[in-house]
């Protein structure tokens, strides 16, 4: 009977060891995301002035269409020139992008893009398409020359940051997105990979 006892003592220890062993390793499996406070230090929902009041880089242009309106300049980011766009629906800014023509060694700058947000952000959540590092780097999407390169995308509470490659014909455009109105999933659909045991 107490050789009963002492095993059964030893077996309800396993067992609660397993049990708070295996709560701890969903813990730390579970990534606590920030939220993303807006673009370029102006927080999401807010007007256009607010947006022509603080901006520093120069105007290029205003656009009215699709629900949409627009406000442009020219800037920089990570040392790289970028058209820089404000996006906003009702009024209220929901989106931001910076948009890079690069250099016909267009690796370089996704890398250097990369990095920026890797220092910012750390490490992304998910990504689409080719490595960067690949023979092949884009998959066609239209017959009329359209291509999609590698993405990669970062996670936040309220939204989410893509680095896009993109070709049209031989016109390669690298975007940058911040998105506060869409999820990385119903952005990017069913093309995403988790990055977790992705090494570039």
């Amino acid at each position: 009977m107490k050789s009963m006892l002492v095993v059964l003592k030893r077996l309800s220890f396993f067992i609660f060891l397993n049990i708070f062993l295996m709560n701890g390793f969903l813990y730390s499996q579970i990534k606590i995301y920030n939220d993303l406070p807006g673009f370029r230090g102006v927080a999401w929902g807010s007007k256009i002035d607010k947006v022509k009041a603080t901006e520093t880089e120069s105007y290029m242009q205003f656009f009215h269409g699709f629900g949409i309106d627009a406000l442009s300049y020219k800037g920089y980011i990570a040392g790289l020139t970028a058209r820089i766009d404000y996006s906003f629906k009702d009024g209220k800014l929901f989106e931001g992008t910076y948009s890079i023509t690069p250099d016909e060694e267009f690796k370089i700058d996704f890398n250097k893009l990369k990095s920026f947000l890797i220092n910012k952000y750390g490490k992304p959540d998910l990504r689409a398409g080719l490595s960067i590092e690949s023979d092949s780097l884009w998959i066609q999407v239209t017959d009329y020359g359209k291509f999609r390169g590698p993405e990669l995308y970062w996670k936040f509470k309220n939204g989410f940051i893509g680095l896009i490659a993109s070709k049209f014909e031989e016109d390669v455009t690298l975007t940058v997105l911040y998105s506060s109105e869409k999820s990385i999933e119903n952005y990017g659909k069913d093309r995403l990979i988790s990055t977790e045991d992705y090494i570039e």
